[in-house]
């Protein structure tokens, strides 16, 4: 799903929805001032570019920072321990050797 045509289609349509809500909330608002029509519409649509890529930025930088300090500290311990106990259940999760061995004859 993930690399799809139609998560493709979703992403594009995500990105000119919030283009498109940004543009309307900046026009209530009244941030652009221009007095040529084409200039202001430019306009509006550039600062909504801006701030929707800011918003992007602001959120991928989040999730980033999030995923690094997670993968850093507690993941090992947490992939460690799980698999102790499923050592306990599954009897080839104990180990490769097991398996490398099974594999090589």
């Amino acid at each position: 799903m993930r690399r799809s045509v139609v998560s493709r289609l979703f992403n594009v349509s995500a990105f000119l929805a919030g283009i498109s809500f940004l543009t309307d909330v900046f026009d209530e608002i009244g941030i652009v001032k221009a007095g040529d029509p084409i200039t202001y519409s430019i306009l509006l649509f550039l600062t909504a570019l801006a701030a929707l890529m800011l918003i992007i930025v602001l959120i991928s930088g989040t999730t980033f920072l999030v995923g690094i300090i997670y993968l850093s500290t507690f993941h090992e311990k947490n992939v460690n321990k799980l698999r102790d106990e499923l050592s306990k259940i599954i009897k080839f999760a104990q180990s490769n050797a097991i398996l490398s061995e099974y594999y090589s004859t």
